[in-house]
């Protein structure tokens, strides 16, 4: 399961952060495109960070 909460739990995280992209979305003018340095800089922060899609998860990660 992704998200252990149903439609009808409050999650304060998932609130906040709806909050914070509905705020941002009031102010169209002030997004910025992403630009081919910004993603590269992006992918040099995971570059060398494997990952095993297929792993479990421990306990504290679901």
């Amino acid at each position: 399961m992704l998200f252990s909460s149903t439609p009808t739990e409050e999650d304060p995280i998932l609130e906040s952060f709806l909050s914070f992209l509905a705020n941002d979305m009031q102010h169209p003018d002030k997004l910025q495109q992403l630009t081919a340095s910004m993603c590269r800089s992006a992918e040099s922060l995971v570059e060398n960070i494997e990952i095993d899609l297929g792993a479990q998860l421990l306990d504290n990660d679901e």
